[in-house]
């Protein structure tokens, strides 16, 4: 029954954006009455609203399963002025890409729409005039009507640029499904984002010709369409594929974006491969840029003994083919990403692009997103081809963006980093062991090391007559350490030269390794 009904609600309502209004329905004998043939105008008036690009947000309810939400987009143009129109888009919730044909049929008096999707099915439907009600009466001709079923359609024109719609599906007398839509025009469609779409359909179709479907041809019965998650995520041992090497439209951008609108909410681990893992969460908003193929993030991650304030513009590179991310937070750490989203099966494959990674060290990073803002990601960093750290995490959507509270983390972000820098940690310079101090204190503080130096350095915590080293930092390199207040961190050089130490404050600070003369080795 859910793939029956799932088919019949997908073929009355692929490209119900550019109706005007409309209803089907039986009377008691199961006959339609005979609309009288449409004019030139009423013709030109339905084909019209299909040209320009849609964003159309739809609701599914469906007898006994939860409801579910799902977007679509659609670019259509004039082929002959007044006469017909080809159209093109994808329904992110049914997962599938769609072609669309529009003409006047003079002789028949009805406007013929040939749909074809992605995964080759096919639907032709007659659009005609009611001037008693002035609606659109939307017949289906192929696939046939399922047996027992009704259907009705109604679109209602709120104005040039938008409208509402609805489809009612009975049977036996009884709602059984349910589709509420609303759509916006937001503006025309160029020729190069149309032919762009209309390519991405072809390379994505199994076997779909462009040809305009015949009604004579009888199709199997629709396939369901599943409302889960649209791509499959990589599981915990799974290898991340590698960066697809593909370019992105500007059509393709716009929807890749438009998918991460809103607020999110997250949860995951990060930790070594086979080490302990640290829980973490985040939460964050997004919102489109006004004017350009772009959206502005600004959010909240928290882990054990750390909150950062970050935000972030991805906006889409025509040279490149590609979403680039620009991201900075509130300890001073910046960073930029490649993004190429496959809009198919949901899932966004991440580039590491600066600061550049060590000598043998390598991140991949996939994100997959899934119906109604859901989904799942995971980054792994290799270092000499061996897999030493894991990220994993899973995010939902939450709702619409808040202005005001977008606008005031921005706010919050900004002073936490110029706080952060104003608490600025002396480097002093290493003379011998003995005047090293101790670690002590039990405030727990953060600092940021900067290297300003050209040369790969080490930090090592000083413990009593011990270094323990933590780590490693490249030129220009910026990382964050948790501490104590009155703890020591000695600063080498790549072959242990100690250079000079800090001890950490009361209050986060920044640490800056500048120039200084060599003296020693550290004992």
């Amino acid at each position: 029954m859910r793939s029956l009904l799932s088919g019949l609600l997908l073929a009355l309502l692929v490209g119900c954006g550019s109706q005007n209004g409309g209803e089907q329905s039986n009377n008691p004998a199961g006959q339609v009455n005979a609309p009288a043939k449409m004019t030139a105008e009423q013709a030109e008036m339905i084909l019209s609203m299909k040209v320009g690009q849609w964003k159309i947000e739809h609701l599914v309810e469906r007898d006994g399963s939860d409801p579910f939400r799902s977007e679509e987009i659609l670019l259509g143009r004039w082929k002959d002025k007044g006469k017909s129109v080809e159209a093109v888009g994808h329904d992110f919730g049914k997962n599938l890409l769609y072609h669309f044909e529009m003409i006047h049929d003079q002789d028949l008096g009805v406007v013929v729409g040939n749909i074809t999707l992605s995964n080759g099915r096919e639907i032709v439907k007659h659009y005609s005039w009611d001037e008693p009600t002035k609606t659109i009466r939307v017949d289906m001709t192929k696939p046939t009507s399922l047996e027992g079923k009704k259907y009705a359609v109604v679109v209602d024109r709120l104005d040039d640029d938008s409208f509402t719609g609805k489809v009612n599906v009975t049977e036996d007398g009884k709602t059984i499904g349910t589709q509420y839509s609303r759509g916006q025009r937001f503006g025309p469609a160029s020729n190069k984002e149309f032919e762009d779409f209309k390519q991405l359909f072809r390379s994505e179709s199994t076997g779909v010709s462009m040809e305009p479907s015949q009604p004579d041809v009888v199709s199997e019965e629709p396939a369901e369409i599943s409302a889960d998650l649209t791509g499959e995520s990589v599981g915990e041992d799974e290898e991340i594929p590698d960066f697809p090497d593909k370019k992105m439209t500007a059509q393709q951008a716009r929807e890749s974006l438009a998918r991460g609108v809103g607020q999110f909410q997250g949860e995951g681990t990060r930790g070594p491969v086979n080490g302990e893992q640290v829980a973490t969460r985040d939460k964050w908003q997004a919102r489109l840029v006004a004017g350009e193929i772009a959206a502005e993030i600004v959010g909240r991650f928290e882990s054990e003994n750390q909150e950062i304030l970050f935000q972030g513009k991805i906006y889409y590179d025509e040279q490149l083919g590609l979403l680039v991310l620009k991201y900075s937070d509130s300890l001073g750490f910046e960073r930029t990403e490649h993004y190429y989203s496959d809009l198919i099966i949901g899932r966004n494959y991440v580039r590491s692009v600066a600061p550049p990674l060590p000598p043998g060290v390598s991140l991949r990073q996939i994100r997959d997103e899934g119906k109604n803002g859901h989904g799942n990601g995971k980054i792994q960093v290799t270092e000499n081809g061996k897999p030493v750290f894991r990220i994993q995490y899973a995010f939902e959507k939450i709702g619409p963006v808040d202005d005001q509270q977008f606008e005031k983390l921005l706010v919050e972000k900004e002073q936490a980093l110029k706080t952060l820098n104003s608490n600025k940690l002396a480097f002093v310079p290493y003379t011998t062991r003995e005047a090293l101090p101790s670690s002590r204190g039990n405030k727990d503080v953060r600092i940021v090391f900067q290297n300003d130096l050209e040369n790969v350095i080490k930090y090592w915590y000083v413990e009593g007559e011990e270094n323990q080293l933590y780590g490693e930092m490249q030129p220009g390199e910026r990382r964050s350490q948790q501490t104590f207040t009155g703890h020591v961190w000695l600063i080498t050089d790549e072959d242990d030269k100690p250079l000079g130490y800090f001890i950490a404050s009361g209050v986060d600070a920044t640490a800056r390794i500048v120039p200084v003369k060599l003296i020693g080795n550290p004992e």
